[in-house]
């Protein structure tokens, strides 16, 4: 497969994504949570500045879910029996996951504070009471709808 045109190569990417949402079902809610975020986003009035922060951070997500998946399979695929070092790995790069959203939560809140009290011209300190219910509101849900499937 080396030297593949550029219309391949965009092909086989775009597969990827598309077998990555049907197949994987966590990469399908960190799909669900970026548009989410992104409708959230559009009703506050983000500033440019805001949207390449919530965007960098989103994609930085789903990329690390994507690449733990594809670890998870491969690591299955080599080694089907279980392993402490295959553990160990994909422990690890479920980890690299969690970091990332933990960056992602640490950059985004401040964005959405500020644009929430911008938005509604109310203070900081209420727009951040409200972006954090609205937070442990969407934690709650999310670990309601994953007990439910």
């Amino acid at each position: 497969m080396k030297n593949l045109r550029l219309a391949d190569s965009f092909r086989i990417a775009v597969k990827g994504l598309k077998n990555a949402f049907l197949r994987e079902y966590h990469i399908r809610v960190a799909f669900f949570l970026v548009l989410a975020l992104f409708l959230y986003s559009l009703v506050l009035g983000l500033t440019l500045r805001e949207w390449l922060v919530l965007v960098t951070f989103s994609s930085l997500v789903v990329c690390l879910e994507m690449i733990n998946s594809a670890l998870e399979k491969l690591a299955d695929a080599v080694h089907p029996d279980w392993s402490e070092q295959v553990g160990f790995a994909k422990d690890l790069a479920a980890g690299a996951v969690l970091v990332s959203i933990g960056a992602a939560a640490a950059a985004g809140l401040p964005v959405y504070v500020s644009a929430f009290s911008r938005r509604f011209s109310v203070s900081w300190t209420y727009s951040l009471f409200v972006n954090l219910g609205l937070l442990i509101l969407g934690i709650v849900l999310l670990f309601v709808w994953d007990f439910r499937r």
